[in-house]
């Protein structure tokens, strides 16, 4: 993916940039040699960071310059992603293999469809301290 998205619209011509980030998380989710480690929800509609800690060491740094899973969260954060509870029996996982999973969606990125990357906008930090 080029990151940059051609879309007609009222018969004009206009590119849309996608941001590195998102080229780059979207490779990542749907690269199946890491499926292990990072892959799309059975659904297609999030994504699963599963043992985090081992996610940070072997997939961060092949596609960014760090391999720190908290600015990882913190950077989807900045774009809208939320984080999915998991319940279970009523309550939330609290042990065992699923406390280690991380789910994260937004609408906007969904297996698929990279075509809707250019709909998700880094939210505009506040500068009043």
């Amino acid at each position: 993916m080029s990151g940059v998205v051609s879309r007609r619209a009222n018969n004009v011509h206009r590119n849309i940039t996608v941001t590195p980030f998102l080229n780059k998380l979207y490779s990542m989710v749907d690269d199946s040699s890491s499926d292990d480690l990072i892959r799309w929800s059975a659904d297609g509609n999030s994504f699963v960071v599963l043992r985090h800690e081992d996610f940070a060491k072997e997939v961060l740094p092949r596609f960014f310059k760090h391999s720190n899973f908290s600015s990882f969260v913190r950077q989807l954060n900045m774009y809208g992603f939320h984080k999915v509870p998991h319940l279970q029996q009523g309550g939330l996982i609290a042990d065992g293999p699923e406390a280690e999973s991380w789910e994260f969606n937004n609408e906007n990125f969904q297996r698929g469809q990279p075509d809707l990357l250019h709909f998700i906008r880094r939210k505009k930090g506040s500068r009043d301290s």
